[in-house]
């Protein structure tokens, strides 16, 4: 590294005279030199980085360079494109990772003190998204679809600074100040319009950034706040009935789109030169996460209608044609399946919650997932899950897991308040997931890796694991004459599958979607007349101390809880019913103790 040539470049980019920033007549030049330098060092290490950040560039000359010339369009462009450079993430073989690391939040830090350029950056595409979408143009032309990645690229990298982080208080801010700058509705614009406008790499990156900001926010949550704000007949597009922990001043209006309900507000074009804005968001110390009023508005903009199916299908044809490319990409392309695996499943719990609780039906549909319920893009997912687990990554096969989970979930709610269309969708799917062939089943694999489960693998894929095993068990239980013969899939009663589900009760889980598993399990079992395979003193153990624990805190005790509870009880009983029964031969009842007691 020529560190002499690099600082003389950095003294070409302008200077301050009397509180203004003034450009250098080479600052074009030089801000197109610092990109190849940045480029040029390939190493993990990026020593040029580390340079330019200990130099205080981003503060000293970037920022100040945006906010004054925000109405040089080239200029800007490169000046990003610096940033998008410094910002890139650091790779994990680094040996200065925590240094690298400091001086990416030193460098966020700096753009939040400066939030007006969010909106300056996502100027550089505003424009062609609003004709976009007025007369629906064609796609995008080449500098604009350039534009477009390199903002993808510079948000991406903000975000996934904030996450390596890992403070939530930085994430929060960040998230805020681009919120107010209505960067929801340019990423739905980027969903709704993906075909025309979203390249191989463009679609990545859409989805690394969606994944990123939703991440940590309950689905849950915003589903049950969707869900109040529909039974109080208001209008989540209009009122602001959702937890917002962030109170600011600054609104920037939104572009306007034929995505839009009638309700949104329809916006103005931004112009002129933004001034700097000196009010910063005011943090809700209660909470770990928070829900902006405009995340609802763009789930729900985003699931009435089809493009939610649809983007998640177009993404994952696109990671489907690049499965067969050179080996030193396969890390690449496992981020992007994990990604895109995370996103779908936030939606599709999002979904399953509205469908389970009946709500929104007037608003949302199943068609909004369609796609993804095809039977090729099911089938890719069950050989994931295969593969994954060969390879012995269960961390990538529980993601794998809890988007079948979701699934599942959502095709018995459909099977069982859907419309005539809707559950004749759902005997398909059915079919393809459980009774295509024995081999094919997916309730057949899940009592597989269920089997082979080792108490050093991840707990939370345990979690999965029951879960799709409760889920696929209530919806083979809808369909009688395939559930009469459910034990020849898998064995589902094999001692090891119940030896785990057991030590969820021992361990006194209170997760209410747990506990519900636990408890469908159960019945099953006493389903089935193999209700005797639970008379071992562990098991029995187990029951007992569940029933006593849940006796302890009657006032905090759920529904699943309390169901739980009498499905114990009757376990229980049964146990003492086969004890006390009176004998054919006089040893049976100590045999049978000694047996519960030993086992």
């Amino acid at each position: 590294m020529d560190e002499a040539h690099l600082l003389s470049l950095t003294s070409n980019i302008g200077i301050r005279q009397n509180n203004v920033y003034v450009k250098d007549s080479q600052c074009l030049e030089t801000l197109q030199d610092l990109i190849r330098f940045l480029r040029r060092d390939s190493t993990s290490e990026r020593y040029v980085m580390l340079q330019l950040s200990a130099w205080n560039i981003m503060h000293k000359d970037l920022i100040p360079l945006i906010l004054t010339y925000s109405q040089e369009r080239n200029l800007v462009y490169h000046a990003v494109k610096l940033i998008a450079f410094l910002t890139l993430p650091t790779e994990k073989s680094a040996t200065n990772v925590q240094e690298q690391n400091r001086a990416h939040l030193n460098d966020l830090n700096a753009l939040i003190e400066n939030e007006n350029i969010f909106a300056i950056v996502l100027g550089l595409i505003l424009e062609p998204l609003k004709q976009l979408e007025s007369s629906g143009g064609a796609n995008f032309k080449t500098n604009e679809s350039k534009s477009l990645q390199l903002i993808l690229t510079f948000y991406r990298n903000l975000f996934i600074i904030a996450e390596e982080e890992n403070n939530t208080r930085v994430k929060k801010i960040l998230s805020s100040c681009l919120f107010k700058y209505n960067f929801l509705d340019v990423l739905l614009v980027l969903v709704q319009n993906h075909k025309k406008i979203l390249g191989h790499e463009d679609t990545a990156l859409a989805v690394e950034i969606l994944q990123l900001l939703f991440r940590g926010i309950p689905p849950d949550k915003l589903a049950e706040e969707l869900s109040n704000a529909q039974n109080k007949d208001q209008d989540i597009f209009t009122h602001d009935s959702l937890k917002f922990p962030y109170q600011t001043k600054k609104h920037i209006p939104r572009f306007n789109g034929k995505f839009e309900p009638k309700s949104v507000r329809r916006v103005v074009e931004m112009s002129g030169k933004i001034k700097k804005s000196h009010i910063h968001p005011v943090l809700c110390p209660e909470k770990s996460y928070f829900i902006d009023k405009s995340i609802p508005q763009f789930w729900v903009a985003l699931l009435d209608s089809t493009y939610f199916g649809a983007f998640i299908f177009h993404a994952w044809r696109d990671i489907v044609r690049t499965s067969g490319d050179v080996e030193q990409r396969a890390t690449e392309w496992q981020t992007r399946s994990y990604n895109l695996l995370r996103f779908s499943t936030f939606g599709l719990r999002i979904l399953s919650k509205f469908f389970h609780k009946n709500a929104l039906k007037d608003k949302i549909s199943i068609k909004c997932v369609a796609d993804i319920f095809d039977s090729s893009f099911v089938h890719w997912l069950r050989m994931e899950w295969i593969a994954l687990e060969n390879k012995k990554d269960y961390y990538g096969a529980n993601i794998v897991c809890c988007m079948l989970v979701e699934i599942t979930s959502i095709v018995y709610n459909i099977s069982v308040h859907g419309t005539s269309a809707e559950k004749d969708a759902s005997k398909f799917l059915i079919r393809e997931l459980y009774f295509k062939s024995k081999t094919e089943s997916l309730l057949e694999q899940v009592c597989i890796s269920l089997k082979s489960f080792k108490s050093k693998y991840p707990s939370a894929y345990l979690f999965s694991l029951i879960n799709l095993l409760s889920s696929s068990l209530t919806i083979m239980k809808t369909h009688q004459s395939q559930y009469e013969g459910i034990r020849k899939y898998g064995n589902i009663h094999d001692n090891s599958i119940i030896y785990y589900h057991m030590r969820l009760l021992k361990g006194r889980n209170k997760n209410e979607s747990l506990l519900g598993s636990v408890y469908i399990y159960l019945q099953s079992l006493v389903s089935a007349n193999c209700v005797e395979r639970l008379f071992s003193f562990r098991h029995l153990d187990c029951l007992h101390d569940y029933c006593v624990m849940s006796r302890r805190e009657p006032e905090h005790i759920s529904e699943y809880a309390l169901l739980l509870q009498q499905e114990c009880h009757f376990v229980l009983n049964c146990f003492h019913l086969a004890v006390t029964r009176p004998a054919e031969h006089l040893n049976e009842k100590k045999r049978l103790f000694l047996e519960v007691l030993f086992s």
